[in-house]
């Protein structure tokens, strides 16, 4: 509790001193609008069934708030596909928070991020946004941030539990984890750009014990490492690739051992710089 005071306490002396520097204040918005024609999706149709077809969209309200060392952002979004409300609706269910944080600054190379937030990492192929979606995703999160030119070290946790309870702890509403926390190292040095990525996602459980006839609960972790970005870039070639491994307890305590590995490798052939052109080969594996 004290730690969280401290926070709270901190937030409030950057607030109470406005006039001792320049407050920025900005809104933005977003509209996505997308048109789908499903014939197949997912799994393969019978021949007695129709396909689909529908309108969806996003629309995002942005504001961002800095005064000092103090940053505020809000997202705010309405998901929906048209048709889902009446025409006459006095309310719906369609309107979230997708981002709601605020960062403090404590120095040259330190920030501490709090809330609701993207955790958007190597080209969001373990950690992402999942913009394609249009509800996308985000955390409730701490973020503790060292950035110093190209070394930057991420790490937090993130603790989600179903409301403000007296009691009780367990977490069993979401396809969501109760615990998480990540450790996320990038640098360059060089040509060589690379980054090491940890990740402990620990889901509730509930077990009930048919000789004692009681309900046993608990958290399993499973544990992501990897080398999620790894580059090195000669004047015509560029070699990548990314490594992960997952090891641990799943939910249903079953033991994990999973890997995912890539490389490629991209030669420059012919490149005319007066012309612009430049023809490339790629050969890769997965």
């Amino acid at each position: 509790m004290k730690n969280i005071y401290s926070v709270i306490s901190i937030l409030f002396v950057l607030i109470s001193y406005p006039n001792q520097s320049i407050a920025q204040f900005s809104v933005d918005g977003q509209m996505l609008v997308r048109s789908e024609y499903r014939h197949g999706y997912q799994k393969l149709l019978n021949k007695n069934m129709d396909p689909a077809g529908f309108i969806a969209h996003r629309a995002r309200i942005q504001a961002i708030y800095k005064i000092d060392r103090l940053t505020f952002f809000m997202s705010i979004q309405d998901v929906r596909t048209w048709g889902s409300s009446s025409t006459a609706n006095i309310s719906d269910n369609y309107l979230s928070v997708h981002e709601a944080w605020a960062e403090v600054n404590f120095g040259e190379y330190w920030k501490l991020k709090l809330g609701r937030q993207e955790l958007n990492y190597d080209n969001a192929r373990f950690l992402g946004n999942l913009d394609w979606a249009l509800q996308a995703r985000s955390h409730e999160f701490a973020l503790m941030k060292y950035e110093k030119e190209n070394a930057k070290l991420h790490f937090g946790f993130g603790f989600n539990q179903e409301n403000q309870k007296i009691q009780d702890h367990v977490y069993s509403s979401y396809n969501n984890y109760k615990a998480a926390q990540l450790v996320r190292y990038e640098n360059k040095t060089g040509k060589l750009n690379y980054a090491f990525l940890f990740w402990n996602d620990g889901r509730q459980y509930q077990e009930i014990d048919n000789s004692t006839n009681t309900t046993n609960t608990g958290i399993r972790y499973l544990q992501t490492l990897a080398l999620p970005t790894l580059s090195y870039s000669m004047p015509k070639t560029q070699v990548s690739g990314y490594f992960y491994y997952q090891l641990g307890k799943d939910i249903f305590n079953r033991s994990t051992s999973a890997y995912d590995i890539s490389a490629h490798i991209t030669h420059t052939l012919i490149e005319n710089k007066e012309k612009g052109t430049k023809y490339t080969a790629t050969a890769a594996f997965e």
